[in-house]
């Protein structure tokens, strides 16, 4: 009856050959392939995994009969994607690579995820004209920024001191944060265990050397003449400041003994 009706003998996947459409043949295609890469990731016995490439072969040939052309990756639903959920899978996939390369992936594995990011990149700019950038997703929905700390999982901990290279705040948001990591981060300073004192590392001493040769002439071409008073003083004298100066808070650490002996006065 099959025949008579078809002219064809009947085979198996005839069944829903004509009526499957091209967006859950690629849906298929691109579950079967997720399937067999985590089986070569996972060291699968190698016939389960010829067995499973060999099912995915079967479907790209399958849709090649469809629809005339070679399955890509972006075929799945390249005709209805939008511009916020392009960006959202750009992100979802560049996590993707990061963690493979963290965990120290196979680089078969990890150079088939960045050709699939590679790609969805350029289907961004087809479609947008411009270049991705991180911030696309995030340009509409600045508030989400201080939940996004708190939800930090520990994978995502540890990824983000991976990946930690850049400053982490703007200047016009929080000076001190900003300042404090353009110095850290540029090796301009090195924590000292001491608190309060750092350790001025020689490019950045060079360039305090150069402020103090200017202030240094300039001061002198008013007649002024350097002197030196010691850096300590005695708790007397400190007290007496305070008598005269508004608002005098000096952050000082007392030097109360001279090697075992005990100072009279600090």
């Amino acid at each position: 009856e099959f025949k008579k009706v078809t002219g064809n003998d009947w085979k198996p996947e005839a069944v829903q050959k004509e009526n499957v459409s091209t967006d859950n043949l690629s849906k298929m295609i691109s579950e079967q392939g997720d399937k067999v890469r985590k089986l070569k990731s996972d060291k699968a016995d190698k016939s389960i995994v010829d067995s499973e490439v060999k099912k995915l072969l079967e479907l790209k040939s399958e849709f090649k009969k469809v629809t005339g052309n070679d399955w890509k990756p972006e075929a799945v639903q390249k005709e209805n994607v939008s511009t916020d959920n392009l960006s959202k899978m750009i992100s979802e996939q560049g996590d993707k690579v990061r963690k493979l390369k963290s965990d120290k992936a196979d680089k078969a594995i990890i150079d088939s995820e960045v050709k699939k990011l590679l790609e969805l990149k350029s289907e961004f700019k087809k479609v947008t004209g411009s270049d991705w950038k991180p911030q696309v997703l995030n340009d509409d929905k600045p508030a989400a920024k201080s939940t996004q700390v708190t939800e930090t999982t520990d994978s995502d901990s540890k990824l983000k001191k991976v990946t930690k290279l850049c400053i982490e705040c703007k200047k016009s948001e929080n000076l001190s944060s900003w300042y404090t990591q353009v110095l850290t981060k540029s090796d301009m300073l090195e924590y000292h265990d001491v608190s309060g004192c750092y350790i001025i590392m020689p490019w950045s001493y060079s360039i305090w050397e150069k402020i103090q040769q200017w202030f240094d002439k300039e001061i002198k071409k008013l007649g002024v003449k350097n002197t030196y008073f010691p850096m300590f003083v005695t708790r007397e004298a400190l007290e007496t400041e305070k008598t005269h100066i508004e608002d005098f808070s000096p952050e000082v650490a007392w030097v109360t003994h001279c090697g075992n002996s005990k100072l009279e006065e600090p």
